[in-house]
């Protein structure tokens, strides 16, 4: 989510955005015929109010192309905010078809009512959870951190997991937490989609993004904001590369270099049901 802001600066915007922007997009979103969209307050802060829905159908469209929706296909979306992915997945006639199921988990509890009233009550296979850890801006007063996080699955309960613009706001210790995570979950030979922001110490700054990854948070990763790390951190690819073999994914496609870097990451072997931390 390249809009993200941190802690109470952020709340006061989305506050703001409920307030003043809610009303005149509810009346926008009638009169158009698109009251199926979460409001503004929420998809704003989703890489941007206006481009919310086209950005869900071209990320369908993608896990189309690459081969990872398949009849009965069991969708794990991490970070799935409110419903950029799951609302395009619903309405598209092609992933009905395949009689999927879909897991969203979120830590914005706001987010998740949204989906749970608003896109469950259409798809049946499709479920919302909150996730009560500690977040800055989406959940200030959660009740425990991320790196010590286990997700709320049974081991090897899903065959596709969808991790997009939320490794790109994590520290190396939650980053490698919820990659230990997502290994336990995904069966053997399940896929992960992901993105990530790549650099390389000493390189020149990507012309492919405007964001520019200048002050190091440690001794593999970078942030463009000191102020504010989460807003958007950067990792070396070697050292994502390590953390991959390390967790037992292999690269299946990609990476892909864009705006943000996106893989397609294959879970080679089981995992324990207790990963480290």
């Amino acid at each position: 989510m390249l809009e993200r802001v941190s802690g109470s600066r952020f709340l006061r915007r989305r506050t703001v955005d409920r307030l003043l922007r809610d009303p005149l997009d509810w009346l926008w979103r009638a009169f158009h015929g698109r009251s199926y969209l979460p409001p503004y307050s929420m998809r704003q802060f989703v890489g941007g109010a206006r481009d919310f829905e086209a950005a869900g159908v071209w990320f369908v469209d993608e896990l189309f192309r690459l081969g990872l929706l398949r009849p009965g296909v069991r969708i794990l979306d991490l970070g799935c905010g409110c419903g950029r992915i799951a609302l395009a997945l619903a309405r598209d006639e092609r992933v009905g078809a395949l009689s999927p199921r879909y897991d969203g988990l979120d830590v914005d509890a706001r987010a998740i009512a949204w989906c749970s009233s608003h896109i469950e009550r259409g798809a049946p296979s499709f479920r919302f959870t909150h996730a009560d850890v500690r977040n800055d801006s989406y959940n200030p007063g959660g009740g425990g951190a991320v790196a010590e996080y286990r997700l709320p699955y049974e081991d090897a309960s899903f065959d596709l997991a969808l991790a997009t613009s939320l490794f790109t706001h994590l520290r190396a210790g939650e980053l490698t937490r919820y990659h230990a995570e997502l290994a336990r979950v995904l069966a053997p030979g399940g896929a992960l989609f992901a993105s990530y922001f790549f650099f390389d110490p000493g390189e020149e700054p990507a012309a492919r993004r405007p964001i520019r990854f200048e002050h190091p948070v440690d001794a593999v990763s970078a942030t463009a904001n000191p102020l504010a790390p989460e807003d958007a951190i950067a990792f070396r690819r070697d050292w994502l590369e390590g953390l991959w073999a390390e967790q037992g994914f292999g690269l299946a496609a990609g990476p892909f270099l864009g705006l943000q870097d996106t893989a397609v990451l294959c879970a080679q072997k089981p995992r324990n049901s207790e990963p480290s931390a």
